[in-house]
């Protein structure tokens, strides 16, 4: 995931091969996701073979190994709201390490947190590879996605079972002033049938806000 914060890029997880000659590397576990947090100062010109990289791994590692989230920018470019995605246990390797699909890394502090006790709602369910966008009034908007054995949606007993896609028609929506979560339905027989789907982004116009 990576999020452009003023003149930085920040990077958060994602997937690394492990090395061969790791006594974790096996034939069926030969990738690792990452909870490694860096970014990409853009300020100045730089040399593209070697780009000035920051690692703020050390003190703001992320909870989890991650991947496949979204990340949106919000609360004026002090928070950047990690949505979904794959979570992994860095000592044991299991999926579904916490028991939040919404976490948020405030970047002066450099920590991570949930969206708090106080969250209420219909919750996003697990899932991951999402379209998600944040307007100006910070309110984030979830389209799509989909689950598989990775976040909870399968079952270890049926592996090679076919990934859920997630109807764009149910968006779920967090305001995060008040912590609310709401699921939107999209069910008047005038709106335009768009099928499950994954792999998709979504972008909000800057001249008009969802309702």
């Amino acid at each position: 995931m990576a999020t452009l914060v003023n003149n930085k890029i920040y990077f958060m997880g994602g997937s690394r091969p492990i090395p061969k000659n790791s006594p974790v590397w096996s034939q069926t576990h030969q990738y690792i996701l990452s909870d490694e947090v860096f970014y990409l100062d853009l300020s100045s010109q730089f040399k593209i073979d070697s780009p000035p990289f920051t690692d703020l791994s050390d003190i703001s590692r992320m909870p989890f190994g991650s991947e496949k989230g979204s990340t949106v920018l919000g609360d004026s470019g002090q928070r950047i709201y990690l949505v979904g995605g794959v979570q992994q246990n860095m000592a044991t390797f299991n999926y579904n390490a916490s028991d939040s699909v919404l976490w948020i890394y405030t970047i002066n502090s450099q920590q991570w947190h949930t969206s708090g006790p106080g969250t209420h709602g219909t919750l996003l369910p697990r899932r991951r590879s999402t379209a998600t966008i944040i307007n100006s009034k910070n309110v984030i908007y979830i389209f799509g996605g989909k689950v598989e054995i990775d976040t909870g949606g399968l079952t270890q007993n049926n592996p090679g079972e076919d990934a859920t896609r997630l109807l764009m028609t149910e968006i779920y929506i967090f305001d995060t002033v008040q912590s609310t979560w709401l699921l939107q339905t999209a069910n008047s027989p005038d709106s335009v049938n768009i099928g499950p789907r994954v792999g998709h982004t979504a972008e909000e116009p800057k001249v008009m806000e969802l309702a």
